[in-house]
């Protein structure tokens, strides 16, 4: 399983151009640090889960195991990988108040692997872990 996950990455970041940051789309945004955390909790969505907040169409697009999770778990899925990895919760944080392609293109290194972790785990691309390709 996890090799046809790791080719079918393989493929679309090959059809992303071979940009991680295409690919990643704003994959970003919920590592630590990211706004979504602090969107969801904003919101009081922290504790329910995607799918009985999100619409029934991107629920239904959305993997089962993203569905079923709270934001706060989703976001600790994440924080767990990233220590896994021994990814600097401190770099991906002072790389998230940076605006700028550089420290775009350092966030999206850092990010990948979690990314690639998440989907091999069950996570999809969208709407699981990024916003919709097709509105870029």
């Amino acid at each position: 399983m996890n090799k046809d996950i790791e080719k079918q990455i393989e493929k679309e970041l090959h059809r992303a151009g071979g940009r991680k940051g295409n690919l990643l789309n704003n994959f970003r945004l919920n590592l630590y640090a990211g706004c979504n955390r602090y969107y969801y909790k904003q919101l009081d969505y922290m504790n329910q889960k995607f799918e009985d907040f999100w619409d029934k169409q991107t629920v239904g697009r959305g993997s089962d195991v993203w569905k079923k999770q709270t934001p706060a778990e989703f976001f600790a899925s994440i924080d767990k990988i990233t220590k896994e990895k021994g990814i600097s919760f401190e770099k991906i944080e002072s790389l998230q108040k940076i605006r700028g392609i550089h420290a775009a293109v350092e966030l999206n290194e850092l990010a990948f692997p979690i990314y690639v972790e998440l989907r091999k785990i069950g996570y999809k691309n969208y709407p699981d872990l990024c916003g919709d390709p097709n509105v870029l």
